[in-house]
């Protein structure tokens, strides 16, 4: 039971490494604007996601198994209170990946802010290329005459909105 709930967060360890690894490309295709790239490491998150949801299912199967043995069952124990019940050889290994878990989950989260922050930049500057697209352009004040447009010609901009 032990080795379960160890091999489960070494296992976790490992796909947070991966996914941050993802993230800090992510980021370098975010700067470069490389949508396909971008498409395909999104693909490969949600992939990632969805097998840290597997491991966690088997972390939880586990610990709640280990919680009666330790006399926790029924609370939320941290993971010092944990590791004073964890067998010798087990609670090195729990203790290197809970403070990996924990380092990667401060370097995630940088990363996650980073990346949101380049994306709002981006939709931003998205957002104002398609307002200058379809703004009405402004009539001439005069015309090749020296005369001043008719008020009957309607302002036009690049698309046609009556259609």
């Amino acid at each position: 039971m032990w080795e379960t709930l160890t091999e489960s967060m070494e296992c976790l360890v490992g796909h947070y490494q991966a996914l941050k690894a993802i993230g800090q490309e992510k980021e370098k295709r975010l700067i470069a604007a490389d949508v396909p790239v971008i498409e395909q490491l999104t693909k490969e998150e949600e992939k990632l996601i969805a097998a840290i949801s597997e491991q966690e299912a088997v972390r939880q199967r586990s610990l709640a198994a280990i919680l009666p043995v330790c006399g926790l069952a029924g609370e939320q124990p941290t993971m010092a209170e944990l590791l004073e019940c964890a067998e010798g050889t087990y609670r090195a290994r729990l203790k290197q990946a809970n403070d990996a878990l924990v380092s990667l989950a401060s370097d995630l989260q940088a990363i996650s802010d980073r990346n949101t922050r380049l994306i709002r930049q981006a939709l931003s500057i998205v957002e104002y290329n398609l307002n200058l697209l379809t703004q009405p352009a402004e009539a001439p004040a005069y015309t090749a005459g020296g005369q001043s447009p008719e008020r009957s010609q309607a302002l036009r901009s690049l698309f046609d909105r009556k259609a």
